[in-house]
């Protein structure tokens, strides 16, 4: 028998003497002379109480006011020990704890004893204990230190494998946003910079002008008022960044420039009627041209203030989807891995690391191998955020794999608001597109507050990245530059260097500038990987990827389909290649490869099933 029983026994005994005294009707019997007994003492410990009743006492003519008086200045003289004052004191809270429990069980209608009371105090005194112990051992067992932030997130980098290759890494503007989710060195240099050129270019329009000397007062009031703003601002920290006062001053200047304009134009417009001549400025040219590169480094200010990255610099919690393959994986890793070179903090989970049903916090601290509550593991985050001056942001990319269809939709709202009571702390979630109105409806994002941004992977940007990715691999440039929608999305041309790549050659073949040649150079490569007795195995004449493209396409332009559910195009392509391979599966090894997606389609608003696209 451990203590803790040997004094629930004792505890037992005790309560069951309690019931035997008072049997339920001698409560106050009891309780009052104890009460009396301590209030005595404490009176006892009040010199002047005991002086007053003496005094009352000797003064008293009448003989009942003297037995009286007599009485009370005894009761107030009493001095007990001070052990014995406080037993009497925990016998009174013993008795009045035991007849409010009688009393609760009357009303219940049911009979309560000794065992009964002595039971639900130690319950409910274990479950204390078992808490204290609880946070005592996430103290002692969980304390992040900059190694364990840096090989967590190695760890996840690393479990990214091919989707994650920093040597193919194209610079992208979605990449700046991040850097205002983090209110970092960098943030605050670009937003320094771009405010600076403004405030160069402004300058150069503040020529003394009497015919608009109101309107250049008023610029130069809304310049002086920037600059206050702009010097007031704690770009490192977690203060709100003032948008709407910069928006407010920001008008005011482009008012004013406008003013300014509109006079010299108009003046402009007189000279070249008057010289009759409408090609040239002939005196205020270099005037109207400040002002258009002044209203170009405005625009670009006001567009800064109005972006993604001055959003998360206030709420650092950002929802980014995209389609499949247009690189949010790659992103993600690459700005993780920045941040640690950096010296900035970051907590990095992969969608496929949540592979039960269980709440979001079970599974990541299972992932972390780290025995903590949620609000344990947050309020230290958030404590060596503070420390460091820096925010620290929690990634979880592709929350929509894994078991994430099942279970996100119930948790997110919870799981975002209580990363939300913590100031130093970001949240960064990725989404396949779609896959996003099943996690978040559209009904629920303006409640979650979070900043959403769209991920367009090489758009408006192919040559670059093809460039990038040729010289990579080692491939010729071709002449003309491969500007095909195809070569936005960053899986896909990946896999067409491999295809080159694999294939022995170092230049795009004579004949594959179109993009049907381009895609059938692509399927007998990934056939070639395919056959190999590693993967599945089968002859590389036998060209099965090809085989199982015809199987869905034929299907899918015969009913008319916009896509093919998963189920179905399993059993399309499981019977187009029966007959040379027993192996089955053949849908997810396509997957693998990227000629094949899988993604979420709704069917009407609340019905929805997996199918399969085309990624080429």
């Amino acid at each position: 028998m451990n203590r803790i029983e040997k004094i629930k026994s004792i505890v037992e005994w005790i309560l069951s003497l309690v019931f035997k005294l008072r049997l339920r009707k001698t409560y106050w019997s009891i309780a009052v002379p104890i009460g009396i007994v301590i209030l005595g003492e404490i009176a006892n410990k009040l010199e002047f109480i005991v002086k007053a009743t003496y005094k009352l006492y000797s003064e008293a003519g009448d003989t009942w006011l003297k037995v009286l008086w007599g009485a009370v200045h005894f009761w107030v003289s009493i001095n007990l020990p001070w052990w014995s004052v406080m037993l009497l004191f925990l016998m009174l809270i013993l008795f009045t704890y035991v007849w409010l429990q009688e009393l609760k069980a009357k009303k219940q209608g049911v009979e309560i004893s000794a065992e009964d009371i002595s039971n639900g105090l130690f319950k409910r005194l274990s479950k204390e204990i078992d808490d204290k112990i609880e946070v005592i051992k996430s103290e002692l067992t969980f304390q992040p230190d900059q190694d364990w932030f840096q090989e967590q997130c190695k760890s996840s980098i690393h479990d990214l494998g091919k989707r994650y290759t920093p040597e193919l890494n194209v610079k992208l503007e979605v990449s700046e946003i991040f850097e205002g989710i983090g209110r970092t060195e960098e943030f605050k240099r670009k937003v320094t910079k771009l405010f600076d050129q403004f405030l160069i270019k402004g300058k150069k329009i503040l020529k003394d002008q009497p015919e608009v000397k109101e309107s250049l007062e008023s610029l130069e009031k809304a310049f002086d008022g920037l600059k206050t703003l702009f010097h007031k601002i704690e770009f490192l920290g977690t203060i709100s960044l003032p948008i709407d006062e910069f928006e407010s001053l920001l008008n005011d200047a482009q008012s004013s420039a406008q003013k300014i304009y509109d006079y010299y134009i108009t003046e402009e417009r007189k000279l070249q009627k008057e010289k009759n001549d409408y090609q040239y400025y002939h005196k205020h040219g270099t005037e109207l041209r400040n002002i258009r590169e002044f209203e170009h480094e405005l625009s670009t200010f006001q567009d800064l203030i109005h972006g993604s990255s001055f959003k998360l610099a206030n709420n650092p919690f950002l929802l980014l989807d995209g389609e499949a393959g247009i690189g949010k994986s790659h992103l993600i890793g690459d700005i993780v891995s920045r941040r640690i070179n950096k010296g900035h903090e970051s907590v990095f989970l992969l969608g496929q690391h949540f592979v039960t049903e269980e709440d979001p916090w079970t599974q990541i601290f299972k992932r972390l191998q780290i025995n903590s509550k949620s609000e344990d593991f947050l309020r230290k985050l958030n404590q060596r955020a503070e420390e460091s001056g820096r925010r620290i942001v929690l990634f979880i990319d592709a929350i929509n794999e894994g078991k994430g269809n099942y279970f996100w939709n119930e948790f997110v709202k919870s799981f975002i608001n209580e990363i939300k009571k913590y100031e130093w702390l970001g949240l960064v979630l990725t989404i396949r597109t779609s896959y996003k109105n099943l996690i978040f409806p559209e009904v629920e994002m303006s409640i979650l507050d979070i900043v959403q941004h769209h991920h367009y992977g090489f758009r408006n940007i192919e040559y670059e990245a093809s460039k990038l990715f040729f010289d990579n691999y080692k491939i010729e440039l071709p002449n003309v530059p491969l500007l095909h929608p195809e070569f936005q999305n960053p899986l896909f041309l990946k896999l067409f260097c491999e295809g080159i790549n694999k294939a022995g050659l170092s230049r795009i073949p004579d004949g594959l500038q179109g993009i049907t040649s381009i895609i059938n150079f692509f399927v007998k490569n990934v056939n070639v990987v395919l056959s190999k007795p590693k993967r599945v195995g089968y002859s590389d004449s036998l060209n099965l990827v090809q085989k199982s493209i015809y199987a869905l396409i034929k299907c899918k332009v015969d009913n008319k389909l916009r896509y093919l559910p998963y189920e179905l195009a399993h059993e399309l392509i499981n019977e187009s290649i029966s007959s040379f391979i027993d192996k089955k599966g053949f849908i997810d090894e396509l997957i693998t490869e990227g000629v094949l997606s899988k993604n979420l389609f709704w069917k009407e608003e609340n019905d929805y099933e997996e199918g399969g696209l085309f990624s080429i």
